[in-house]
């Protein structure tokens, strides 16, 4: 095994970047879906490659959190278990109340697309979700972001 997070984070992206469904949840006032990629690895882009123009809310950020536990090593020095966690929030902005419900439609999507699933690769890897918390940042000019965080281990090995 090498660096096994890439795996997850490979994954992620490629699951959640190409379902339709989830797209559509995406694709809020009058947009189509996949109209920008929507969903991106450790941080939004200031341009969304697809449209050129900067990443419109909702959109998907996942991220590595670091490790669960220390890597698992035989007596010999073979790895034989590793545990990324990684961190998936669906983000959006609002002006004045915040409503949960638009992202708990998308969250409940991404849950659907990952907890328990086997990533299919070698070596053997499974995730699942350890938790959901929410996060919300007032802006000076008033738009409140708002975001639900899903925490994923996986286990490869």
């Amino acid at each position: 095994m090498a660096i096994e997070a890439l795996l997850v984070e490979n994954w992620l992206y490629d699951t959640l970047s190409a379902d339709a469904t989830l797209a559509a949840a995406l694709a809020t006032n009058g947009r189509a879906p996949f109209y920008q990629i929507g969903v991106y690895s450790h941080v939004a882009p200031l341009v969304d490659p697809r449209t050129g123009r900067p990443p419109q809310t909702p959109y998907i950020v996942f991220s590595n959190a670091g490790v669960r536990s220390q890597d698992e090593i035989t007596l010999c020095g073979e790895r034989v278990m590793t545990e990324p966690i990684y961190r998936v929030t669906v983000w959006d902005s609002a002006k004045g109340a915040v409503s949960w419900s638009k992202l708990q439609t998308i969250a409940d999507r991404i849950d659907a697309l990952v907890d328990n699933q086997s990533l299919g690769t070698t070596p053997a890897a499974w995730i699942r979700r350890l938790d959901v918390t929410t996060e919300v940042i007032v802006q000076n000019d008033g738009i409140v972001d708002h975001g639900l965080t899903m925490s994923f281990v996986a286990q490869i090995g």
